[in-house]
């Protein structure tokens, strides 16, 4: 792949942004990984059994408050 040259105008206003999108993907991860480390800890089969990356598998788990109630 050959390197694209970007007039320093569009470069400018670019690096905000793929900052700002590389703040958000590290707050996501740090999240995600939070949630799994918490599942874990509450039942470990549950974090296998969940992906919480994905919204609907999240469903459940979210509706008994507390992890006496998830056990």
């Amino acid at each position: 792949m050959r390197e694209v040259e970007l007039p320093n105008e569009a470069a400018a206003e670019l690096r905000p942004l793929v900052s700002h999108r590389t703040v958000l993907v590290k707050e996501t991860t740090g999240r995600i990984n939070r949630l799994r480390d918490l599942l874990a800890s509450i039942r470990p089969g549950l974090e296998r059994a969940t992906d919480p990356t994905n919204k609907s598998s999240l469903i459940l788990p979210a509706h008994y408050v507390t992890p006496a109630e998830i056990r």
